[in-house]
């Protein structure tokens, strides 16, 4: 198959996207959408959520408009959230996001779990190591005297931390969820990506 694929981490606040020619398996582009807030604060939910993903939504078919020979869309399929609500609005986001898609495009949308056989995480072997979970250990003990002192609480070591170490490993990439929040959503759609081209190419 030739052609473009575009990779999405798909949410309501910042949502990561890269695009791969699919024949080559090259990293062509990626970056990231962010829906503007103007306006939203005096809105409630569901109004306010609702407005936001409707706002994103066309960023997004923005982007796939513009994208020249595509072929297929990879999106991060919802998993389990532990904030219903959260789980309730990002599962009505993705309805909305396939009702405004073209329905004369002729480009394939598919799903990519989180996690199971054919995640992304497991199928690139993304996870805590053994020195993570130590670092981990010593950074929660620390962080507890530093919280008593109200001092600023060092990062433990998450899964946006994994992606970034793994896009910028493999990619040659600089990305740091750190000091740009957006940079671990980006390294996630560049997984999403780079998952679906092992499975399917």
């Amino acid at each position: 198959m030739s052609g473009k694929l575009l990779a999405l981490d798909f949410s309501t606040s910042i949502t990561g996207w890269a695009t791969f020619d699919i024949k080559t398996k090259k990293l062509l582009d990626y970056g990231h959408l962010v829906a503007s807030n103007k306006g939203l604060s005096k809105l409630f939910y569901p109004q306010k959520p609702l407005e936001r993903i409707r706002r994103l939504v066309i960023l997004i078919n923005e982007l796939i408009n513009n994208l020249e020979d595509l072929q297929v869309i990879a999106i991060e399929e919802v998993c389990h959230h532990k904030a219903r609500l959260t789980g309730k609005v990002l599962s009505g986001a993705h309805f909305l996001l396939l009702d405004k898609m073209s329905t004369e495009s002729l480009y394939k949308v598919d799903y990519i779990d989180v996690s199971g056989s054919f995640g992304w995480r497991p199928v690139l072997s993304i996870r805590l190591t053994a020195k993570d979970k130590a670092d981990n250990k010593l950074i929660k003990a620390q962080n507890k005297k530093r919280k008593a002192k109200k001092e600023k609480l060092l990062p433990v070591i998450g899964w946006k931390h994994l992606s970034c170490r793994y896009v910028n490993r493999n990619y040659g990439l600089k990305l740091n969820c750190d000091i740009n929040k957006k940079d671990g959503d980006i390294a996630d759609s560049i997984c999403i990506g780079e998952c679906w081209l092992k499975l399917n190419t």
